[in-house]
């Protein structure tokens, strides 16, 4: 965007939020942004409510298409999208003053992003998006979110389900350890079961959830490692009519035995590689959706 525009939606009161720049003129909210594909070019997008008169628009703007002040427009149901060529004579307050007037002429009016009522349209951001949102819409937005922050988390009852959940994935590292295999997918099923069933009793994660889970799945791969050599014991000894409560007494035994637990180590940090590999993106994602929802905030922004 040039430098004479950008003074120019400063002058006017428009707002920068990342790379685009929202403001009113007149009665009538605009969005403004870079045109990626070009350098000469700028994005000017405007939600209104469809209107009877709207040949009026477009006239207005296939004049400016011929006279090169614009490339292209879009006119949808509830929204403008213009392509305007940026000119240091022709410049974006221009433009947004003469089109204001035009849509004030048709009584086109901003529309609610959520309900589709035109009064008291107001500018709501996110650390996300941002809306163009009716009073009403606007209010319940930020009473829904301020009951969302309201809910306490439930980190006791978060952690054993979380517990149990990576328990049951652990299942699946068991199974294919038995058929001779260590794979990331066990390492991803033990990781998907605690947060799945941490979600389930908790609508929402935070950063202690994800200490909390992070925990379970470790006690859920230690868990998993331990049944696997009672297993491999059952299936070594089963001839001799070895019982399963015996196999976990032998399997306690060899943890008593230095030699074994050397012997053990290569096996074992296979495993923990596995587990790495398959539970790190689950982790990384919730800690990332973590994150964004302990710093999500709404708020009205005034003109």
């Amino acid at each position: 965007m040039k430098e004479i525009n950008i003074k120019k939606l400063q002058d006017a009161g428009f707002k920068q939020f990342d790379s685009e720049y929202i403001g009113k003129v007149n009665n009538h909210f605009f969005s403004i942004k870079d045109n990626q594909a070009s350098e000469d070019l700028l994005y000017v997008t405007i939600s209104i409510a469809p209107s009877e008169s709207k040949n009026i628009l477009f006239k207005y703007l296939d004049d400016l298409q011929k006279d090169n002040k614009i490339d292209d427009y879009e006119l949808t149901k509830n929204e403008i999208k213009i392509a305007l060529v940026e000119d240091s004579i022709y410049t974006i307050d221009i433009f947004l003053s003469d089109l204001s007037k035009v849509l004030e002429e048709i009584e086109a009016k901003n529309i609610c992003n959520f309900c589709e009522n035109t009064e008291n349209i107001d500018l709501y951001v996110s650390s996300k998006v941002h809306s163009f949102l009716c009073q009403s819409c606007g209010e319940k937005l930020l009473t829904d979110l301020q009951e969302e922050k309201n809910i306490k988390p439930k980190y006791l009852l978060g952690f054993f389900a979380s517990l149990v959940g990576a328990l049951i994935g652990s299942v699946v590292w068991v199974v294919l350890g038995m058929l001779g295999f260590i794979a990331s997918l066990a390492g991803y099923a033990i990781a998907y079961g605690a947060f799945y069933a941490y979600k389930k009793v908790n609508s929402k994660y935070t950063k202690l959830a994800i200490i909390l889970n992070v925990v379970a799945i470790i006690i859920a791969f230690l868990f998993a490692q331990y049944s696997g050599i009672v297993f491999e014991v059952l299936r070594e000894y089963k001839a001799d009519g070895i019982t399963f409560s015996d196999a976990i007494l032998y399997t306690n035994y060899l943890f008593t035995n230095k030699e074994f637990i050397v012997a053990l180590l290569p096996d074992f940090g296979f495993g923990i590689l596995f587990a790495f590999l398959g539970s790190f993106r689950t982790i990384k994602d919730n800690y990332t959706s973590a994150k964004e929802e302990e710093n999500f905030y709404i708020e009205k922004v005034d003109f």
